[in-house]
């Protein structure tokens, strides 16, 4: 067991993570513009001569990712492009894929899935297991195009698409937002809020986008009610969502409601929300939540997140995720910087507070993995 400093570093990066939330990585080389888009969030990088580079999320990419490939530390974003390029796309997958240290991956192919490597070759190239993770409003655009009918034709559709799912996912937040009332809705309202939507679809020659709350309500508790894990994006992300609007709190009246139920519910990344979420995991026996995201995008910053995720709620309702999309540099910055992170904090309560070493490791392996093993019956 770990004794010192050095030791429970080292123990931490011997935990076999779990990454309970992330995306497939892209099969392309990427210019350095490209390279640039997938690391942001908005829809386009900064305005020069500001560039994502000079980022708390782009240093770490040079700082971290650039020996990875051969390169030194703090390489610039040309040699660090021109690198990627000569190793050629599928060689910088496995190297970072499999630096990550993780042995599975949950994975959300509900967004640009077309565009990313399937599971079975994110799997060899990262040597783990690869779970699925079923996309509610996905499957919903997916019926709406179908033959199906009505409630029970939607219900067929869900069935059929969280075959072999282990959880599901919900992006509420960028479809109107977590103001959701607590109560299911009514099935007449459900019946009405589809036929209106395909109506409405028809008329147009663009992909459907679900944005009508009654029917993502029912998405909702159509996947509470069948057991399996239920994941909501809240906190940052894309322009998509208005911020407020994604205050993990604003669920709290429909968590409460489903309680009885029994179902784990993840919220997911949860900054500016890490204390609110922490608040809802401590108070509601069935609600987890992560930093993931977060700890990519705010680098050394990432410390302060994870103290925060670990003040208030029990430490087996916190897990470990990167919500890494596109980039396999992201699947491994998450890895890393969450481990830099978590060994920060539990050795600060190590030195200044007598936690013994062995119980700090203990903790760390609840949350980088047993956590999300329990949770998702992985075993």
């Amino acid at each position: 067991m770990p004794t010192a400093d050095t030791d429970l570093r080292a123990a931490i990066d011997r935990i076999r993570l779990v990454d309970h939330h992330v995306h497939s990585v892209v099969v392309d080389n990427l210019t350095e513009d490209e390279l640039e888009l997938a690391l942001t969030e908005p829809y386009a990088p900064p305005a020069r001569p500001a560039t994502v580079f000079d980022s708390q999320l782009g240093f770490a990419v040079r700082n971290w990712c650039a020996p990875v490939l051969g390169l030194p530390s703090f390489a610039s974003a040309g040699s660090y492009v021109a690198r990627r390029a000569e190793l050629g796309a599928a060689e910088v997958n496995r190297r970072f894929l499999r630096a990550a240290g993780a042995s599975d991956l949950l994975v959300d192919v509900g967004y640009q899935g077309d565009r990313l490597i399937p599971d079975a070759a994110l799997a060899e190239a990262g040597g783990f297991t690869v779970h699925t993770l079923m996309r509610l409003e996905a499957a919903a655009e997916r019926w709406v195009t179908s033959d199906a009918v009505g409630v029970d034709g939607l219900d067929a559709v869900l069935r059929e698409s969280a075959l072999g799912a282990v959880g599901f996912k919900s992006v509420a937040a960028y479809r109107g937002g977590l103001r959701l009332p607590a109560e299911p809705p009514a099935p007449e309202a459900v019946e009405a809020a589809l036929l209106h939507w395909r109506d409405e679809q028809r008329t147009r020659d663009t992909p459907p986008r679900l944005t009508d709350q009654v029917i993502v309500r029912h998405l909702i508790w159509w996947a509470l009610r069948d057991g399996r894990p239920v994941q909501f994006h809240t906190g940052f992300g894309d322009p998509d969502l208005l911020l407020h609007e994604a205050d993990p709190l604003l669920l709290q009246g429909l968590l409460v409601r489903a309680a009885d139920l029994r179902t784990p519910v993840t919220l997911l990344h949860c900054y500016p929300f890490v204390r609110q979420a922490g608040y809802l995991a401590a108070v509601l026996p069935h609600v987890y939540f992560d930093v993931g995201l977060t700890s990519n995008h705010i680098g050394t910053s990432a410390v302060t997140a994870v103290r925060e995720s670990l003040e208030l709620a029990p430490f087996g309702k916190v897990l470990y995720s990167s919500d890494a999309y596109a980039l396999p540099e992201l699947v491994y910055l998450g890895a890393r910087q969450w481990r830099s992170a978590i060994h920060t904090v539990l050795d600060e309560n190590r030195r200044e507070h007598g936690w013994p070493a062995e119980e700090c490791l203990r903790v760390a392996e609840l949350i980088g993995r047993e956590n999300a093993v329990a949770a998702y019956r992985l075993d």
